[in-house]
């Protein structure tokens, strides 16, 4: 994400918590790609890298290769949960709800 970008969706989301959230993830995916070649060619390694410095746990790059991109796990569970399957909390959903509401309102401006 460009500066640029960030910078709008600081000005457009006051008080949102997408702003917080594309913020911290965005500043901390920028440094771990201008510091690492290998990061910017392999999403596992990027996750790999970006887990460390948030945790402090190094994951064996053999694990993230046995398991499926946490992008695609993330998107089975919206589909089964689309189809009313296994549904989140009520405060989960709020909490949704209110993310949704901010991504709206940044795509518009």
């Amino acid at each position: 994400m460009n500066e640029n970008l960030t910078d709008y969706i600081d000005l457009t989301i006051e008080d949102k918590p997408i702003k917080r959230l594309y913020r911290g993830v965005s500043k901390e995916v920028k440094r771990i790609l201008e510091l690492s070649t290998r990061a910017r060619n392999d999403d596992k390694e990027l996750i790999r890298i970006y887990v460390k410095n948030k945790t402090g746990y190094d994951l064996p790059k053999e694990v993230l290769n046995e398991v499926s991109s946490f992008e695609s796990i993330t998107r089975c569970r919206r589909k089964i949960q689309e189809g009313g399957e296994y549904e989140a909390s009520e405060e989960v959903h709020k909490g949704r709800a209110e993310n949704e509401q901010g991504v709206r309102e940044w795509a518009v401006e």
